[in-house]
């Protein structure tokens, strides 16, 4: 019997766990993507260099603050498709690396 309360104790605390993400958390953190989302496509299609670069300097200081919002490590930025996001087996941390400066180099070569 006491082995069945124990492991409902444990699913209740894994369900209350698993819900890491306030509503306030995430609709702000929807905004900054989407502010994210459209400096990132400046950044591969501005039409000129002046305009990519300075989207480029933008972009990593409105990423940081996104990422200093209460909870955004479990907010996925999967609408952010010119950044991958890399994830250890454990999920201890992630990695965002840009993909956009091989494009910008690449558009900026075949020139």
């Amino acid at each position: 019997m006491k082995s069945i309360l124990l492991i409902i104790a444990l699913c209740s605390v894994n369900i209350a766990l698993g819900q890491k993400l306030p509503a306030a958390s995430r609709a702000e953190l929807e905004k900054r993507q989407d502010t994210l989302r459209g400096m990132s496509y400046d950044i591969i299609n501005g039409k000129t260099q002046e305009v990519r670069a300075s989207r480029n300097d933008e972009f990593i200081p409105a990423l940081v603050k996104a990422l200093k919002t209460p909870y955004s490590f479990y907010y996925p930025f999967d609408s952010l498709t010119t950044m991958a996001k890399v994830y250890p087996a454990d999920s201890t941390f992630r990695i965002f690396t840009g993909r956009w400066r091989t494009i910008t180099a690449l558009s900026a070569t075949s020139a």
